[in-house]
């Protein structure tokens, strides 16, 4: 789809932030529209600031206009053009304390490298994964320390 390609939303939902905590900033990046729509949505009724694209390329770009801190990414790791391990490998060198979730349909043994092993990323989670699991492992994965 046309609205897939290139789409960047930035949206705040769900319940206000805390003055003393702000709500955390999770970039979902997932090349199915159904799959990042529906992340996107539970991540905010739970409070978060959700940005989110369909493409590494576009996540670059997103990240680069973004004032603001962007606690996670949460990507895809097979996706068109870029993937979710060059994103991630890109990504970290601009935001250092950023956070990394992978997600995929493969597990992590069996997914193809190109040269940056998955240790870049923080934690991996297999599709098709629960909503208590994701929100564990996001949860787990923002309140590290760096």
């Amino acid at each position: 789809m046309e609205e897939d390609r290139g789409m960047l939303e930035a949206s705040r939902a769900g319940p206000a932030a805390s003055a003393s905590a702000p709500a955390a900033t999770v970039l979902v990046v997932e090349d199915q529209h159904m799959v990042r729509q529906m992340t996107a949505r539970l991540l905010r009724s739970k409070g978060y600031v959700v940005l989110e694209t369909a493409g590494g390329h576009e996540a670059l770009e997103l990240e680069g206009r973004h004032p603001g801190p962007i606690d996670l990414l949460l990507t895809d790791v097979l996706m068109p053009k870029m993937s979710g391990e060059e994103l991630a490998v890109a990504f970290s060198a601009r935001r250092p304390a950023v956070r990394v979730l992978f997600v995929s349909g493969y597990s992590a043994e069996a997914l193809p490298t190109q040269g940056a092993p998955l240790a870049v990323a923080s934690d991996f989670l297999s599709k098709p994964y629960s909503v208590k699991e994701l929100l564990l492992r996001v949860r787990r994965l923002l309140a590290q320390k760096d």
